[in-house]
C-alpha cells in the first residue's frame, strides 16, 4: 500500500505508511444514504487492480445499491445482499457459469447470457434464483428492456437439478475415501440419507452404539435443527462414528469443519472417483432414497428416515416415476392373488 494511502473501514480513516503492494485494498461500509457498496465491510480489491471491464460492473452496481435505497425501493438488509450479490457477478458468477469474459458492457448482457446463467446445473436453483434477482434488479436499474421480460427469468420447475448416483459410482466413491471425515460425508448421506447440515450438526452425544441396534439423533434443518429424530446407524457409517467418537467428549461435533469443507471433500472424492458430475451430499442423499427403494425399502420407511413431513415429497425426492409405482402395484397384486382374483387389463393380455 503506498505511502499515505487512506482506508476506509466502518466509517474510520487510517493513514498507512507501509511500502506499496500489489494487492491494495479498500474497504468501506455502506451509509445512510447508500453512499457506499461493499456493505458487509468485508475486504476488496482496490480499482488500482481491478481489470477495466469488472471496474465498470461494479461502478453500476453502486449506482444501482445507492439508488434503490435512496428511493426506498429497498430495504437496507436485502442492500446488503444485493451489493454481495452483484459483487460475485465478474470473478465468480460468470465464469463459473462458462461465461468468459463477463460482460463489459450493458449491450453484452444479452438474453443468451441471462438464459445460460438461468439454466446453468453449476449452482442450485435456489442460489440462481437469488443470482437472477439480483441481476434483474441492475438491468432494470440500467434501463435494459431485457429486465421486464419475465419468461426470460423464470426457472423451469421441471428442470430443477436432481441427480443420483448410480450403485457403481457410490461403490467407486466410497473406495476412494481417504480417512474417516470422507467416509462420514460418504457413508451419512449415502447409507443413511443425512442432510449436509445433519452431518455438521451431529455430535458424539447423540449417538447411541449399542449393538446390534445402534441409533443416532439427528436435527434436521432449520435454524435450532427442528424436531429430533432418532434413527438407525448402517452398517458403513457404524465403524465411522465409532472411531471419530472414541476418547471424545460429548458436545465434541463428529465432522469438526464447515460445509465448505465438506463440499470441497465431497467433489474431489467424485473426481477421484471417476464421477462425471460435481457430486454434492444432495445427491447422495436422494441416491440412498433411490437404491434403498429399488431394493425394498417402503415409501413410509423412507419418509420417517428422510424426516420428511409427507410422502408425497419422498417420491419426488428420489424420482419415483409411474412405471416403478406400478411395478410395485403388480407385486402387491401378486402377493394378494385368490381364486377370485379379477381380470387382468386389456393391456396385459397377451
Amino acid at each position: 500500500m503506498a505511502r499515505g494511502t487512506t482506508v476506509t473501514k466502518a466509517g474510520a480513516r487510517t493513514t498507512s505508511s507501509r511500502t506499496p503492494s500489489p494487492r491494495t485494498l479498500s474497504v468501506v461500509s455502506i451509509g445512510s444514504s447508500g453512499e457506499a457498496f461493499n456493505p458487509t465491510g468485508s475486504w476488496v480489491a482496490s480499482e488500482d487492480t481491478v481489470p477495466a471491464g469488472a471496474r465498470w460492473w461494479r461502478e453500476k452496481a453502486r449506482e444501482c445499491v445507492k439508488a434503490k435505497l435512496e428511493s426506498g425501493e429497498i430495504e437496507r438488509v436485502w442492500a446488503k445482499t444485493l451489493g454481495w450479490t452483484l459483487d460475485r457477478y465478474p470473478d465468480l458468477i460468470w465464469p463459473k457459469v462458462g461465461i468468459r469474459p463477463g460482460p463489459t458492457r450493458l449491450s453484452e448482457i444479452t438474453p443468451s447470457v441471462i438464459r445460460t446463467l438461468r439454466d446453468s446445473p453449476a449452482y442450485a436453483p435456489k442460489t440462481r434464483s437469488q443470482y437472477l434477482q439480483s441481476l434483474r434488479h441492475m438491468l432494470r436499474f440500467l434501463g435494459s428492456p431485457l429486465a421486464e421480460d419475465r419468461h426470460l427469468w423464470t426457472l423451469d420447475a421441471r428442470a430443477a437439478r436432481r441427480r443420483w448416483l448410480t450403485k457403481p459410482q457410490l461403490r467407486a466413491l466410497w473406495a476412494v475415501c481417504r480417512d474417516d471425515l470422507d467416509r462420514l460425508a460418504v457413508a451419512a448421506g449415502a447409507f443413511n440419507g443425512l442432510r449436509r447440515i445433519e452431518i455438521l450438526r451431529l455430535r458424539v452425544r447423540d449417538l447411541d452404539m449399542t449393538l446390534p441396534s445402534p441409533t443416532m439423533v439427528v436435527l434436521g434443518k432449520g435454524r435450532h435443527g427442528g424436531k429430533p429424530r432418532e434413527v438407525p446407524v448402517s452398517r458403513y457409517l457404524y465403524p465411522v462414528l465409532v472411531s471419530l467418537s472414541a476418547g471424545r467428549a460429548g458436545d465434541a461435533r463428529l465432522y469438526p469443519k464447515g460445509r465448505t469443507h465438506l463440499d470441497t471433500r465431497l467433489v474431489q472424492l467424485g473426481r477421484l472417483a471417476g464421477v462425471p458430475v460435481r457430486v454434492s451430499s444432495h445427491d447422495l442423499r436422494r441416491t440412498f432414497g433411490r437404491l434403498a427403494f429399488e431394493n425394498g425399502v417402503t415409501l413410509v420407511q423412507l419418509k420417517a428416515l428422510y424426516g420428511h413431513e409427507s410422502v408425497d415429497q419422498t417420491t419426488h425426492y428420489i424420482g419415483a416415476d409411474q412405471a416403478s409405482l406400478r411395478s410395485g402395484l403388480r407385486r402387491f397384486e401378486s402377493a394378494m392373488e385368490t381364486p377370485d382374483d379379477p381380470p387382468q387389463m386389456p393391456s396385459e393380455v397377451a
